[in-house]
């Protein structure tokens, strides 16, 4: 068998350096995989070798974390399990394509078990790594003519080696049993990195953050503290991962699984916040929150400054992001000080506003004071919408943008943390007792736009109230006519997390609290 996969490549998956046996083991599963991938001509879909090459990484990456019971792959499962109701989107659903579909408790296949390896588990990956590396703006559905081979030939070769196969004990070390305090913050920090960027769970961190990294060098601003900055933003902030979850948020959730590990869970993280140093002791200074009004115990060690003096009570104040590991505060990423109390009163008030959504909640109590609230509100054109949101009391119709409408149907809507908003050529598709521009026809042609945000029709919030009325009755991931109507059964089925999972949303996170509706 030709060798296509190295072991240093496996290696840049792992947060450790040196190679033992069980690394070389795995990179020659990863190998009988990719080979595996290349007899069912899956990896023809990849335009770049390399990503074929990350896929089976990834597979043999997820069979080590099943077989070293690292759970990484099972906090998964049972997140989608509280949030979906099954264990894995799609492939455990009642849809079916008599001959096409081989499922769990059938064909040989044992019933799904959270627990060992599993054909659903495999054919999510399959599925996720070519979402993944499409092209922009493009759907693929999860079922295609090479998955199923391809899953059940993977699903083979890990099911032969599932008695024999080595668990990682540096990997469960790492994840499971390394005990940790709340000083251990550079530990803790490698484990997110590592995650964010090395672990199979994530694919694509490693472009987005290498698109980042030329869009600074593009505009001139690249440096080893922007590109840090950018780096440790991505780790704590972004929610490209699955599910929505920040790589934060993940390890807290597979740490939930290991004892020694609990002080994972006990995590916060705060960007961009305006802090007002208070005191100081020999290790931490205490600075007040100027948005939560709570004071922070930070570790002096986070910080690249010598004498905090100029900061006490508020002479100058400090701009940056904080992370909480148990009890202390870590100052991560860059570090701004306003010139001017003028400025930064400014900054406090405008980023205050942000956060509590002060302006979108003033433009929707302008919908529910005059009895519209929760409702969509349906026009014949743009004029006649922008002509009601005037007569609600808008005074800012001047700065609407909005292109070219180019049919009958326009849709006013709003929500406390959304605003008020304006939707065009999209009405069609709105399946309302309300809506008299519903035309199923024409929202089988693209209903399912508004779930994969191709677009940008509705924000996030507006679609989960969209999916929750059953309005989207035509979203339909499928483009082929001779799976029109399983694939609208498997999308209709997994609507809630396709949201999830195009949107980058959270029901946790990003929807209104009721008391504001």
């Amino acid at each position: 068998m030709k060798k296509n996969i190295f072991t240093q490549e496996w290696m840049s998956m792992h947060p450790y350096t040196k190679i033992d046996d069980v690394d070389i083991y795995y990179t020659n599963l990863a190998n009988r995989i990719y080979h595996a991938l290349d007899t069912t001509c899956f990896i023809h879909q990849f335009n770049n070798p390399m990503d074929a090459k990350y896929l089976a990484l990834c597979l043999a990456a997820y069979f080590e974390d099943v077989i070293s019971g690292t759970c990484i792959w099972k906090a998964f499962t049972t997140e989608c399990k509280k949030r979906y109701g099954v264990c894995v989107p799609f492939y455990l659903g009642e849809s079916t394509i008599e001959g096409c579909l081989i499922h769990e408790g059938s064909d040989g296949i044992p019933e799904y078990d959270p627990d060992e390896i599993n054909l659903a588990d495999i054919k999510f990956i399959l599925w996720h790594h070519s979402q993944q590396n499409a092209e922009a703006q493009t759907i693929i559905p999860p079922l295609f003519g090479t998955l199923e081979p391809a899953a059940k030939s993977v699903y083979d070769i890990l099911n032969s080696e599932y008695e024999t196969a080595p668990e990682n004990e540096r990997m469960h070390t790492f994840l499971c049993d390394m005990p940790l305090k709340e000083d251990d913050f550079g530990t803790y920090f490698m484990a997110l990195e590592w995650f964010q960027y090395g672990c199979f769970f994530n694919v694509g961190n490693n472009k987005r953050l290498a698109l980042s990294m030329q869009w600074l060098a593009q505009n001139g601003n690249y440096n080893q503290a922007s590109a840090f900055a950018v780096r440790t933003d991505q780790i704590f902030g972004s929610r490209a991962n699955l599910l929505s979850l920040t790589s934060q948020e993940w390890l807290a959730k597979v740490s939930e699984m290991h004892p020694a590990h609990k002080l994972w869970t006990d995590t916060d993280y705060r960007p961009n916040r305006t802090l007002v140093v208070e005191r100081e002791d020999e290790k931490y200074i205490y600075a007040k929150d100027q948005y939560q009004k709570d004071v922070l115990k930070i570790n002096k060690m986070s910080f690249n400054i010598n004498d905090y003096t100029p900061f006490i009570n508020g002479d100058v104040a400090i701009i940056t992001n904080v992370v909480r590991l148990g009890s202390t505060w870590w100052q991560i990423g860059a570090v701004s000080v306003p010139d001017n109390d003028k400025n930064l009163q400014k900054y406090v008030r405008e980023e205050r506003e942000r956060l509590n959504h002060k302006q979108s909640i003033k433009d929707y109590n302008m919908l529910k004071d005059n009895g519209y609230g929760s409702n969509f509100v349906f026009a014949d054109n743009v004029d006649d919408a922008v002509e009601f949101v005037k007569s609600l009391g808008y005074d800012r119709t001047k700065n609407l943008k909005l292109p070219p409408a180019k049919e009958t149907g326009v849709i006013v809507y709003g929500s406390p943390y959304t605003g008020l908003s304006i939707a065009i050529n999209i009405a069609h598709c709105i399946c309302s007792p309300d809506n008299p521009y519903y035309d199923a026809a024409k929202a089988e042609q693209n209903c399912f736009d508004i779930i994969s945000g191709r677009g940008n029709a509705f924000p996030y919030e507006i679609v989960c109230r969209l999916i929750a009325g059953n309005m989207l009755p035509d979203a339909n991931m499928f483009a082929s006519k001779y799976l029109k109507d399983i694939g609208r059964r498997i999308t209709q089925e997994n609507l809630p997390f396709l949201a999830d999972y195009y949107l980058s949303g959270r029901l946790d996170k990003d929807i209104s609290p009721m008391e504001l509706w």
